[in-house]
């Protein structure tokens, strides 16, 4: 059994099908949420205090929402505590940003995995990254570069954009002429993918499917 933990709710088709795609047929899948069982101004409450780090996710309605990365840091290390996990689970976080008060649960990190992986692969070369929020640009370009990546250059861009706004982010990004593309963030999906790919030369990497294959190898 594989649980992947959203920062937004879990019911994400969307998610469910790229790592179904990916991974075994009879792999058990399932998605939770952070914000699970959660609606109208208790899903309002989470958004981001003043100092903190706002995340993009989704919720069940396919609505997106802006939620603060220390209020969603304390629901998930309550909800990861909870009796009902099994040993034999295999619990993945649907989020590239850093958590390290998770470091101890369990829970493998993409942020602990995508970058350093990017780095080993891309020696001397260009990296070109999006981020869902303006708000979001240094702190992502802090840790890439603290994963010693230097040659790098990071853009907003949302998951949700429209073709045009797409377009436009990928004319910025093709100024600083990128070897590699990482879309940093797991809403982030193959038809955002191949939008970017078909106007940029280079490779384009989705943590969502990259996790999905690491993962799969696990089993």
């Amino acid at each position: 059994m594989i649980t992947i933990w959203t920062i937004g709710q879990g019911t994400r088709k969307d998610l469910l099908l790229e790592w179904q795609s990916l991974l075994p047929k009879h792999v058990q899948v399932e998605v939770r949420g952070a914000l699970d069982g959660l609606v109208g101004t208790d899903i309002a409450a989470q958004a981001p205090e003043v100092g903190d780090t706002p995340l993009f996710t989704v919720l069940a309605n396919g609505k997106h929402v802006i939620v603060g990365h220390q209020k969603i840091t304390k629901r998930l290390h309550a909800l990861l505590k909870e009796p009902t996990q099994s040993k034999q689970t295999i619990n993945v976080l649907a989020c590239t940003s850093d958590f390290p008060v998770l470091y101890k649960t369990g829970l493998i990190m993409p942020s602990r995995v995508v970058p350093g992986l990017i780095r080993s692969v891309t020696e001397g070369k260009r990296v070109g990254v999006f981020v869902p929020l303006l708000e979001q640009v240094p702190v992502c370009e802090n840790s890439w570069r603290m994963a010693g990546l230097n040659k790098l250059n990071v853009l907003p861009l949302r998951p949700d954009s429209d073709s045009q706004a797409i377009s436009t982010a990928v004319a910025e990004m093709a100024k600083f002429e990128p070897d590699i593309i990482v879309c940093d963030c797991f809403s982030f999906g193959s038809d955002v993918k191949n939008l970017i790919a078909s106007e940029l030369n280079c490779s384009v990497v989705l943590p969502v499917t990259l996790m999905a294959r690491i993962v799969g190898e696990l089993i």
